[in-house]
């Protein structure tokens, strides 16, 4: 799912849903960094349980389902 942000910046692009698993997904170009707001926003919510990952790659995106395939 594509998020929108319509009331604050930072939030992750894509909420990726398997089974009974969420994971925030911040996308970037190769090599790309998030921003210091994009880490506090992933931060805070794998302080409260959700998993959080940066995908830069497509060696990212296998991670992102090998770990999707996990749940």
């Amino acid at each position: 799912m594509k998020l929108v942000p319509t009331y604050e910046a930072g939030i992750p692009d894509r909420l990726v849903l398997y089974k009974s698993c969420a994971v925030f997904v911040e996308l970037k170009k190769p090599g790309e960094k998030p921003r210091k707001l994009q880490l506090a926003y992933m931060q805070q919510l794998e302080r409260l349980g959700f998993e959080c990952c940066v995908v830069d790659s497509y060696d990212g995106v296998d991670g992102l389902i090998h770990k999707l395939l996990e749940c």
